[in-house]
Order: structure tokens, then C-alpha cells, then sequence
């Protein structure tokens, strides 16, 4: 992941920085590392994993490209040109399904954080259904009060980040990150480590679950991540490798 696709936080609001000014005075431009370093700013919980967890990402890539060409069989004159066409066709119709699907995780995401934090009920079928899913699994949970996207972090720990749910009950606290796929599975390590990272800024007296839901079905399961520490431990270990890559630590900004 490149400094230039990070996302940053300000280490004393915890507000995102998504922009800043141009040197030049004219206008703005997409924060990036060397704006980190100028004002300090905090890298996000997603970025860190980010260096380590290129392969997933490249592997869906390829899955999608992988896909498309099975939908998209050739056909056309097997030259050099005819071949550099149809693989300029695959990458395009791949990248669209990419961005049709993280459009959907958007939405999905938006309505839920809506919905729980008193707004107004989804529109959209999918994003009910999830929304029932995860009302239904805090009321079986007896967690009676939510707050959704509130940043954690600090310049002290040198990150900062947002998690989707974050759950209080009589006796017990939970994060919840909810994840938008096809299909329930829930085998990626970078959302363990991610979990990990959260609870250092949340509280170590905090469980981990995962919440991954359909974007196709609208159903949904839930994984609770137990070992705790280990994927805190994990995302330490993230943390030290992105500040060794970046060179940069915000702790010593």
C-alpha cells in the first residue's frame, strides 16, 4: 500500500484528514505520507494492516479478473492486438464489479451506522435485513447501548482508527466490524489483527466479534475472535512494519 492511499487521522481530534493544502496555495490535494510527517498526523488501523495484507488483496483481484474472463469468453482474433484488447475488456469489467461491490459496502455500512445511532430506518432490502441481523444479535447478547464510528486512538499509541460498532452491556463491553462479502465466511487474519488494533484503543476488557454480511442474501453470522491479546500482539507487530517501511513513527512526531 502506498503512503499516497493511506488514510490519516489528526492526532489531537481524531478527525480524519482527507485533504490538505497545496504548497503552492492553490487549492487542495489527497493527503499523503509526507503530509504525515509535516503535521504528525496518525495513520488508520486499515493502513497499517495494509502492509502486510497485499497478497488478500491481490489474490481478490485476481479472483474477480479470473471470473470475469469465465463470463466473458474469447473470442476474438488470437493476435497480439486482438489478445491486449480482450485483457483490456477483463481488467475493466473486474474493476467494475471491485467498485460495484465496495459502492454496496458503503451503503450498507452508512445505513447501519444510521439506523443505530437514531436516523433514519435503510431503504434498501439488504441493508435492512443485515440491520435485523445485528439488532436481533445485540438484544440476544443484552447489549443495550451502542455507539457506532467513534474514532479510538491516540498520538501516544501512534494510530488511530474507527470501528463500525462499539457495544456496552450490564457486565461486558464488545467491538463489533462488520464486513460486507459474498457469502459468511470469516477466515481472513487481517480482520483478527484488526480487532486487535481497535481493542488497544478501546480497553483490554473488551470482546472481538465480527459481524460479516451478505451483500447479495442480506443474511449474516456473527464470530466472536477469542485470544485477544495474541491478535493485539499481531497488530503490533503490523504497526513496527509499517513504521519500518514508512519510516515514519508518529509517537516521535
Amino acid at each position: 500500500m502506498s503512503g499516497e492511499s493511506s488514510k490519516w487521522y489528526d492526532p489531537e481530534t481524531l478527525i480524519v484528514v482527507d485533504r490538505v493544502p497545496k504548497a503552492s496555495g492553490d487549492g487542495d490535494k489527497k493527503a499523503n505520507l509526507t503530509d504525515a510527517r509535516k503535521m504528525g498526523l496518525l495513520p488508520s488501523v486499515t493502513s497499517i494492516i495494509g502492509i502486510i495484507d497485499c497478497f488478500a488483496l491481490t489474490k481478490w483481484k485476481l479472483d474477480n479478473a479470473i471470473k470475469t474472463a469465465s463470463a466473458f469468453p474469447f473470442d476474438g482474433d488470437a493476435t497480439e492486438e486482438g489478445i491486449a484488447q480482450y485483457v483490456k475488456m477483463v481488467k475493466a469489467k473486474s474493476e467494475e464489479y471491485g467498485n460495484t461491490a465496495a459502492d454496496i459496502g458503503k451503503m450498507i455500512h452508512k445505513d447501519v451506522e444510521v439506523a443505530l445511532s437514531g436516523g433514519d430506518e435503510p431503504e434498501h432490502p439488504i441493508s435492512r435485513a443485515i440491520l435485523g441481523h445485528i439488532r436481533a444479535w445485540l438484544l440476544e447478547h443484552k447489549f443495550n447501548e451502542v455507539s457506532c464510528e467513534t474514532p479510538v486512538g491516540s498520538k501516544a499509541l501512534g494510530w488511530a482508527g474507527t470501528p463500525d460498532i462499539i457495544a456496552t452491556g450490564e457486565s461486558r463491553k464488545a467491538i463489533i466490524d462488520l464486513k460486507t462479502r459474498r457469502g459468511l465466511k470469516s477466515d481472513r487474519e487481517s480482520d483478527k489483527m484488526q480487532l486487535g488494533g481497535y481493542r488497544l484503543g478501546v480497553g483490554d476488557d473488551v470482546e472481538l466479534w465480527q459481524c460479516i454480511g451478505d451483500r447479495e442474501t442480506g443474511e449474516a453470522a456473527f464470530y466472536q475472535h477469542e485470544d485477544e491479546e495474541r491478535w493485539s500482539q499481531a497488530f503490533m507487530g503490523a504497526y513496527t512494519a509499517f513504521c519500518n517501511i514508512k519510516g515514519y513513527d508518529p509517537r516521535m512526531a
